[in-house]
């Protein structure tokens, strides 16, 4: 079964602690560095709670999942 590449972050509303996926990379290769996925400084609304929060690279993270991105996703930043 294949895996999904994502760059996630945790939203920064106290008690929240949903984890966003902001930015899907397409099916997992190899190795692939955080700067070559999302812009450096940018900002990101949670779809919990709503809250709109920036986020450096160092509060960002890949993480694998089983799953693709459901239909009609739209990512958080682009390119």
């Amino acid at each position: 079964m294949a895996k999904h590449l994502y760059v996630v972050v945790d939203c920064k509303t106290e008690g929240c602690k949903k984890v966003c996926a902001v930015k899907y990379h397409g099916v997992d290769v190899g190795q692939v560095e955080i700067g070559e996925l999302a812009p450096t400084g940018s900002e990101y609304q949670c779809g919990l709670c709503g809250q709109t929060h920036r986020y450096e690279m160092t509060e960002k993270r890949m993480e694998v999942f089983d799953f693709p991105p459901p239909t009609g996703w739209i990512n958080g930043w682009e390119p």
